[in-house]
Parts: C-alpha cells; sequence; structure tokens
C-alpha cells in the first residue's frame, strides 16, 4: 500500500469521525428541551389612547387694530400687560380729525343759519298769499259793483233818462272790474306757488342740517378712533406698533395688538387622523406634556371635534378642541403639546404584554388547544353547579338537559352558512338549557339564576366591535406549549385586555423563546470540535 492511499484513507475516517461528531452534537441540540420565556397574567386597569401633537392657544384672542390713519403719539401697554375692558391703550395724534371735527361743526351752524332765513322767506309768502287774497275779495267786489251799475245805466238809458255816454263809461267800468279780478285769481295762484317754494326750501335747509350733523358725528367717531381701547379683559401677548411710527388703514385695518382673554384658561387644539377621530368622544380625558416641563403632565378635557377636515399630502386630519386649566399659568400660547386621548378603559380586567398574543411556537411543538368557552358543555355545566349550590339529583338534570340540546347545536351548526348563524345557534341552546333549568331550582337558587343571567347579558353587552379572537400559549406539564383561544379587548402599546375563563391572573403565558439559555445548553453538549467539553 503506498504512502498517497495511506494518507486518503487517513482523510476518510477523519472526515467520518466529523460527521459522526457534527451529527451526534445537532441531535443532542434538537432533543434538548425548549425554553420559552415567561410574563404572568394580571388583573387590573388598561387604558387605550390616541397619540397625537397639538397646540395650546387661549381660548379667545382679540387683535385689536385702527379704523384710521395716524401716527402713534402715546402707548400704554407692553408685552404681558394686563389690561381691562375699555382701558385705554394707546393714542394716535387726533390734531386733524379735532380740526375736521371743528369744521363739521362749523357746517352744522350755517346749515341752522340756512334755515333760519328760509323759515322768513316762508313768513313773507305767507303775507304775500295773505294780500293776494284780500286783493281777490276787492277785485270780486268791484265786478259786483260794475254788474250793478251797468244794469242800472242801461235801464236808465231805455227810459231816456241818461246817455249812452253814461252807458258806455259803466261797460268800460264793468270791463276793467273783469280785468282786475282776473289779476288777482293770477296773482293769488302766484303768491301760493311761492309759499310752497318757501316751505320746500326750509325742508331742504332742515334736511342739510341732518346731513351736516350726521358729518359732524362721523368726524367725532373718526376722532374717539383714535384711543385705542381694549375690548376685553386679558392680557397682552403681542405688540406690533411703537410711537411714532405711522398706522396706515387702508382697505384692511392694521392690527396694533393682540389680547389673549384670562391665560388661566386655555385651549389645546389638536390634530387626530381620520382612523382614530371616530374614537373621540365629549369629556373625554386628555393627558399632554410639554417641551418646556417634560417631566409635569398636564390634564384636559375633550370640548369639541371640528368636522372640517384637513389634507396634507394625502393624510386626512380633524381638529379636536380640549378645555385646560392653566391657574399656575405655566402653559404659554403656542406651545407644542405631546397629546394622549384616553379613548377607553376598563378596570379589574386581565390582561398580557402583547408580546404573548405575537408569540407562534412551531406547530410540531403544540400538542392540544382549548378555547375560552370555559370547555364547552361540561364546562357550562360545572359552572352553574358551583354558582348555583346544585344537588346531585339536579347536576344530573342538567347535565340530561345540556346533553339533549347540544346534540341540537351540533346538528344546526354544521348546517350553519356563515358566523352570525353559528352565534344565534349558540344563543338558541343556552336560552333553551336556562329555560328547562329554571323548574329544577329551589327559591333560593332562583335569584342565583337572575343575577348570572344578568351578568351574562352584562358581559355581552360589553363586548365591542374591538373583542376579537386571539391565541395565546401556556405550558402543559410536560413542558410543551399549550393554545389558548382568548378574545382580546381593548389594547394599549403595552398590553392588552382579554376575555377567558382558562387563565387567571398570576398565570404565566409565553412571551418568546429563551435563545440565551438555548446558547449555553448547546455550549455544554458534547462537541467534538472542542474536547475537554463533555455533557453535563
Amino acid at each position: 500500500m503506498g504512502k498517497k492511499t495511506r494518507l486518503i484513507i487517513v482523510l476518510l475516517l477523519i472526515l467520518i469521525g466529523v460527521g459522526f461528531g457534527a451529527r451526534q452534537y445537532f441531535l443532542n441540540d434538537a432533543a434538548a428541551p425548549q425554553r420559552y420565556r415567561f410574563a404572568k397574567v394580571s388583573q387590573g386597569e388598561i387604558k387605550r389612547l390616541v397619540s397625537s401633537t397639538g397646540t395650546i392657544n387661549p381660548l379667545n384672542t382679540v387683535n385689536v387694530g385702527s379704523q384710521i390713519s395716524g401716527i402713534i403719539k402715546e402707548i400704554f401697554v407692553d408685552f404681558n400687560s394686563p389690561v381691562k375692558k375699555n382701558q385705554v391703550i394707546a393714542l394716535i395724534d387726533d390734531s386733524v380729525y379735532a380740526a375736521q371735527v371743528e369744521q363739521a361743526r362749523a357746517k352744522v351752524l350755517i346749515a341752522e343759519s340756512q334755515l333760519r332765513e328760509q323759515e322768513k322767506a316762508v313768513i313773507v309768502a305767507d303775507a304775500g298769499m295773505h294780500s293776494a287774497e284780500a286783493n281777490l275779495f276787492s277785485a270780486r267786489a268791484a265786478l259786483k259793483l260794475a254788474k250793478s251799475q251797468h244794469r242800472r245805466q242801461k235801464n236808465l238809458l231805455a227810459l231816456k233818462v241818461t246817455t249812452q255816454a253814461d252807458l258806455d263809461a259803466a261797460e268800460a267800468y264793468l270791463n276793467k272790474a273783469r280785468g282786475d279780478l282776473n289779476v288777482a285769481t293770477a296773482a293769488i295762484q302766484s303768491s301760493k306757488a311761492q309759499y310752497q317754494r318757501a316751505i320746500s326750501q326750509v325742508n331742504g335747509a332742515a334736511a342739510n342740517i341732518v346731513d351736516r350733523k350726521a358729518a359732524l358725528e362721523l368726524e367725532k367717531i373718526k376722532l374717539n378712533y383714535c384711543t385705542i381701547i381694549s375690548p376685553i379683559n386679558g392680557i397682552v401677548i403681542h405688540r406690533d406698533v411703537d410711537v411714532g411710527q405711522t398706522v396706515a388703514a387702508t382697505l384692511q385695518s392694521p392690527t396694533l395688538f393682540t389680547i389673549a382673554e384670562d391665560l388661566s384658561r386655555m385651549q389645546l387644539e389638536v390634530d387626530v387622523s381620520e382612523s382614530d377621530v371616530g374614537l373621540i368622544q365629549q369629556d373625554q380625558q386628555v393627558s399632554f406634556t410639554v417641551d418646556a416641563f417634560p417631566e409635569k403632565k398636564f390634564k384636559a378635557v375633550v370640548l369639541q371635534i371640528r368636522n372640517t377636515p384637513t389634507s396634507v399630502q394625502n393624510v386626512v386630519t380633524y381638529k379636536i378642541i380640549a378645555s385646560v386649566k392653566n391657574e399656575a399659568l405655566l402653559l404659554r400660547p403656542g406651545m407644542t403639546a405631546n397629546v394622549s386621548i384616553e379613548v377607553a378603559r376598563v378596570e379589574n380586567v386581565l390582561k398580557v404584554p402583547n408580546a404573548a398574543l405575537r408569540f407562534k411556537p412551531p406547530e410540531e411543538t403544540v400538542k392540544k388547544q382549548t378555547g375560552d368557552d370555559g370547555g364547552g358543555k361540561n364546562q357550562l355545566a360545572k359552572r352553574l353547579t358551583e354558582a348555583l349550590t346544585l344537588t346531585e339529583t339536579q347536576t344530573a338534570g342538567l347535565k340530561e338537559i345540556i346533553r339533549n340540546e347540544g346534540k341540537k347545536l351540533q346538528a344546526t351548526a354544521k348546517t350553519a352558512e356563515n358566523d352570525d348563524s353559528k352565534k344565534k345557534a349558540y344563543h338558541d341552546f343556552m336560552k333553551a338549557v336556562i329555560t328547562q333549568l329554571y323548574p329544577l331550582l329551589t327559591p333560593e337558587q332562583t335569584p342565583k339564576m337572575n343575577t348570572l343571567i344578568a351578568q351574562w347579558r352584562k358581559a355581552a353587552a360589553d363586548k365591542s366591535g374591538e373583542n376579537k379572537p386571539a391565541t395565546v400559549y401556556i405550558v402543559d406539564d410536560q413542558g410543551e406549549p399549550l393554545m389558548v383561544k382568548v378574545l382580546s379587548g381593548i389594547s394599549n402599546e403595552i398590553e392588552t385586555q382579554i376575555l377567558t375563563r382558562r387563565l387567571k391572573a398570576g398565570d404565566d403565558v409565553i412571551v418568546g423563546i429563551d435563545f440565551e439559555n438555548r446558547a449555553e445548553r448547546s455550549a455544554t453538549s458534547s462537541n467534538p470540535f472542542m474536547p475537554g467539553r463533555g455533557r453535563r
């Protein structure tokens, strides 16, 4: 046998030994019992929170501006100055507006003087109208006399007592009287027209006075606008002007001061996404922190859920308004708040860490499973027996009822088309069991049954749409994972409420695999590559 052949045989033996040793190593490691990390099922309070950010603002903020243009003459307040309603906070130079007031007042006096002149013209026109009426009366009397004389002369001429010349003179006098009457009639019409015109001029002068007085009041208002006053009780949080600065009021009133009303009461404006806004309701509790006091938690209460949406990069949010008490005046307008809104709370419930609901062991290690219905119909009989303190005879009757109704339930469940049909079948099963159980109860047991039914109904009413099927795992006596089906209730970032009769406070649930202990076990197992370390 050559040297090369012997070398090949030695290498083959080494490879066979290495392979056998590796196989034994991995078999020993795989055969080692699996170890898990556990957490306790606890009982207590759990809150569901909606987190967001918001801004702290005063309840009411007023921008104080100016309706007139001018130069700031004096300023009586500064930043953070407390002010009262109607308090003077600044003055605009009023010399121009004071002169305009005097000018308007003079125009009112001129208008009043014109009114008095027109009133005199009315008196003159009235006298002229009366004079024209008197002339008309005289003209009528003269016409009547002329007619009488003309008739007399005409009769005398027929008797040859007077001459034709006298008749002609009487006729001429009659025609003159008629003309005088027409003149007097025209004069009376003219005097009436002059009177009406004088009345109209008086009315116009009176209207002019009203107009001038209105102009005077307008100028007084402008003069009053030179005095800037606070419209509310509050504190000055912003000042935009200085003494000597010119204020130009054109189409928009310039802002001179910003006054916040009562900083001891603030409001928190929070933007909540559309996926969470359905959980928000009025009077819910809000807690928040601000960067200025990171260790201090402030409280607020939801007041309003505004329906106006805001869309930023296809993210829709809604504005939530919460009231904040700020007696210590620690919070300032514009602060950013890290907000948590309490949307749900349950007390004295079972809860597990969220990791327990996420854990999934290898399928081949799960030996069996149990549900959250307490072990089915046998558990129902056991629970009713314990709750009602049933006798052996009553328990036997109850089991017979459950057995008979259970057969109907199984037959109905097999033909059920959806989950709603299955729920209805189970509801009918429970109703039938309770109805048939009542005649077996004693008068002392009946109130207990009523109380138990009330508890069941309350539990069913408390099961909202949040309650979803979930699974947690415990270990059995052999150390293998055992599946427990539960209903999960409200949840937060840390823990979740569970609804089950299979678990109780203090039980251990699996939250993960203990890889560190597994590594230690692997290191202590026989390793052909590391001689000197054997199995302990």
